[in-house]
């Protein structure tokens, strides 16, 4: 059988996946290259959930970050304590939501007692972590000798430092993603050899693993279809499934096809 990883015809291979039993039938000549295969076919049917992210990501940071900056308050932290000119409390809303309230004279003493999702006192700042509020994120300024803060400084601290955590997330959320489908694709192998068991037949595990790599190319590819149109019916989530369960059994159909199958013990 044909090795199944070469760099000319890695791209022919995902093509054929969809259609033709060719790389089914394939035999891996080592047993980590199926999962380098399965690592590049992630990363690049990430692509495009990736890019989507950023234009959401920026979208909000325009829309909606960038003028809750500017409305902040110039605030100097002088040897351990806040202070500002503008009148106080000082509250920004976003619609009806209370997002931020200034007060260092005393009348609002907490994140709690402000309602808002940060609150600004004399000591520091206090952050809501979550949705349902019940983690609080503080930052204490007491040890600080000075610091100014002001909208302009934010703004480009922000747009600065964004761009340095692009690269960061695309690794983790394509580690994540993978080692899911990894798991997802350990169910399948085994379900399958099962299956195969009960039918009397045997195959070595790096045949079936191959195949489980290349099935999961068609149901990955309609997923992240799925993506984009902005259709909701009962069931939409099992379909990488099926399309999973329909390949796999396909996919292993043709390899069993493919050669003389063995009746002894599993490689």
């Amino acid at each position: 059988m044909k090795p199944d990883f070469a760099t000319k015809d890695f791209f022919l291979s995902l093509k054929e996946s969809f259609h033709s039993p060719a790389p089914y039938r394939r035999r891996p000549e080592k047993p980590g290259r199926p999962f380098l295969v399965l690592l590049a076919v992630t990363a690049l049917l990430f692509i495009p959930g990736y890019i989507n992210l950023l234009i959401l990501v920026n979208t909000i940071k325009r829309e909606v970050v960038d003028p809750l900056v500017y409305r902040l308050p110039v605030m100097e932290v002088i040897s351990g304590r806040v202070t500002s000119s503008v009148k106080q409390p000082y509250e920004i809303r976003l619609d009806d939501q209370l997002m931020f309230v200034l007060d260092t004279t005393g009348q609002i003493n907490s994140l709690e007692e402000s309602g808002a999702l940060a609150f600004m006192g004399p000591q520091g700042l206090a952050v809501y972590e979550d949705q349902q509020r019940t983690r609080i994120r503080r930052l204490d300024f007491s040890d600080t000798d000075y610091l100014l803060i002001d909208p302009l400084s934010i703004k480009n601290w922000t747009d600065s430092i964004l761009p340095l955590l692009y690269p960061l997330a695309f690794i983790v959320t394509l580690g994540g993603i993978y080692l899911f489908r990894v798991a997802q694709m350990m169910v399948y192998i085994a379900l399958t050899r099962i299956t195969l068991r009960l039918r009397g037949q045997r195959a070595p595990f790096e045949g079936i693993l191959n195949v489980a790599v290349y099935a999961m190319v068609p149901a990955m590819s309609f997923e992240v279809l799925l993506m984009f149109v902005p259709v909701y019916f009962p069931g939409r989530g099992l379909i990488f499934y099926l399309i999973y369960a329909g390949y796999m059994w396909w996919g292993t159909r043709a390899y069993m096809e493919g050669r003389d199958v063995n009746p002894g013990p599993e490689v």
